[in-house]
Formats: structure tokens, sequence, C-alpha cells
């Protein structure tokens, strides 16, 4: 009784490769092309997850 998404292509889209939920709750991602800043002004915001690294004290 899940609820599947799988893609109709030239190659390698099949319903065995099928993306399912359990049974119905499925979490993804979407991503999109914005309109220029000139258009639809943002702000940015800093990645809070952001590693840093150091080096110093290594050969």
């Amino acid at each position: 009784n899940n609820t599947c998404f799988f893609a109709k292509c030239l190659y390698v889209c099949k319903s065995e490769y099928a993306v399912c939920g359990h049974p119905d709750l499925l979490e993804g991602s979407m991503s999109a092309y914005l309109p220029g800043l000139s258009i639809a002004p943002r702000i940015s915001i800093p990645n809070p997850w952001i590693r840093a690294y150091s080096f110093t004290g290594r050969e």
C-alpha cells in the first residue's frame, strides 16, 4: 500500500527503480532557477553547517 513513483524514459527508468513512500509520505528536495537579482532581490543567509578546515601544524 505504498505510493511509488518511477520515470518512463529510454534508459534506466524501470519500475524496479521506483521511489516509494512509507506508506504515502515521501521526502525530497526541489531545485529551481531564480530570476536575476534586479527582478527578484533576496538576501544571502550563511550556511549554518559550514565546515572550517585548518591545516596549521600539519606537515
